[in-house]
């Protein structure tokens, strides 16, 4: 399909089990924010047909090259790790392109055999850092406003305890706000390019459409 952006096959884990770690990418844009964690797969699909996927995990895809090239591949911004799957993926998305899931490709993999090395106090800062950036690149005034508000709702209970993670993150993100604007930009530039615009609700929208009348499982 000529808007094809990349498609991603099942993933389950390397053990006896094969239990399924991640299938199709639910659309969560909610009040909260949008959240790259939720999976779906359709409980009724004799066909094993492709469904859409809000992105393509950073562990198993194929993605067209060229347009791959077009988004300049993964942003530096989420360096070393999290939230950069989602991000090139809703980016495709708002770009005018599709990202698809193919239950007949499946993939054996190792959870986390790399980030498990880690510390992790670092990987619980990394990983609020970016979920601050997607959500600041990705949303609009008003969703950002109710992000930002629950945002200081989690904050408030770190007053009282050693667990000060979400206010390194707050720091590291406050000091990324230059490279944030670069990358808000080039994807204003490059949406003017495909003549699209879509936000993430709407991206949201359009992939609930795709999928209605389907039953479906989230996890």
């Amino acid at each position: 399909k000529p808007d094809t952006f990349g498609v991603m096959g099942k993933i389950v884990e390397n053990t006896a089990e094969e239990k399924i770690q991640d299938g199709a990418k639910y659309p969560a844009v909610t009040a909260k924010g949008i959240k790259g964690s939720y999976n779906y797969i359709a409980l009724e699909n004799p066909e094993n047909k492709w469904l859409p996927s809000f992105f393509l995990s950073g562990a198993n895809a194929l993605i067209d090259r060229e347009k791959l090239l077009q988004l300049g591949g993964f942003d530096e911004i989420y360096a070393p790790y999290y939230y950069e799957d989602a991000d090139l993926g809703l980016r495709a998305w708002r770009v005018g392109w599709k990202c698809y899931f193919e239950p007949k490709a499946v993939c054996m993999h190792e959870l986390s055999s790399t980030i498990s090395k880690e510390k992790k106090e670092k990987v619980k800062v990394v990983i609020e850092k970016n979920k601050i950036i997607v959500n600041n690149l990705h949303l609009d005034k008003l969703s950002l406003y109710f992000f930002n508000c629950w945002l200081l709702v989690r904050c408030f209970p770190s007053l009282f305890t050693n667990d000060k993670s979400i206010y390194k993150a707050i720091k590291l993100f406050n000091e990324s706000k230059t490279a944030l604007h670069q990358s808000k930009e080039r994807l204003k530039s490059l949406q003017l390019k495909n003549n699209a615009a879509l936000s993430s609700r709407q991206v949201k929208k359009e992939i609930l459409s795709l999928i209605a009348g389907i039953e479906i499982k989230i996890f």
